[in-house]
């Protein structure tokens, strides 16, 4: 039954189990690498149409869940010896989310919506120069990868004043 539910289309699914989001039961990385072409293309387009801008203003009740809800996760910092040993962040992935007070759906698309929109400054070579979206929390940037949510699954962060991993893993625990 399992690999049955994971090759229907989300509106088939919807037909199928309307009480159910179809991206919860979804495996998300074979959903991605069965149709990795389609959504390198849909990231794509969209990267590419992106404008710069600031970040736009948003209410101050969704503000304040935001920020109540980057407090319950737990972040985890990128390895110090790993393809992003010169960019050190955190992340957490979609499946440990904790969605007591907001979805990690709903956070992105935040994100999405009221973010800055920037030319990256990092130093991994495939990215230099591309646009990416940041939404600012407290200390933090906040950013995912530009897929489209079905496919996203990790939740990034970066603070400007934390320059390596070890202070990133030394941070306060519910720091935002």
């Amino acid at each position: 039954m399992e690999s049955i539910i994971k090759s229907i289309q989300p509106e088939e699914y919807k037909l199928l189990f309307p009480n159910k989001n179809p991206y919860d039961t979804l495996n998300r990385d074979n959903l991605f690498k069965m149709h990795k072409e389609y959504y390198d293309n849909l990231k794509n387009e969209r990267y590419e149409n992106l404008e710069l801008r600031p970040e736009l203003e948003m209410p101050q009740k969704i503000r304040s869940k935001l920020e109540k809800a980057i407090t319950l996760q737990n972040w985890v910092t990128v390895k110090s010896d790993g393809e992003y040993s010169t960019l050190p962040h955190q992340y957490v992935v979609r499946h440990k989310w904790n969605k007591s007070i907001i979805s990690f759906e709903f956070f992105c698309e935040t994100l999405r919506q009221y973010c800055s929109i920037e030319i990256w400054k990092g130093t991994l070579e495939n990215w230099v120069g591309r646009k990416g979206e940041y939404l600012r929390i407290g200390n933090f940037k906040y950013f995912d990868l530009g897929w489209p949510l079905e496919v996203t699954t990790v939740l990034n962060r970066e603070n400007s004043k934390y320059k390596t991993h070890e202070e990133y893993r030394n941070h306060p625990n519910g720091e935002i």
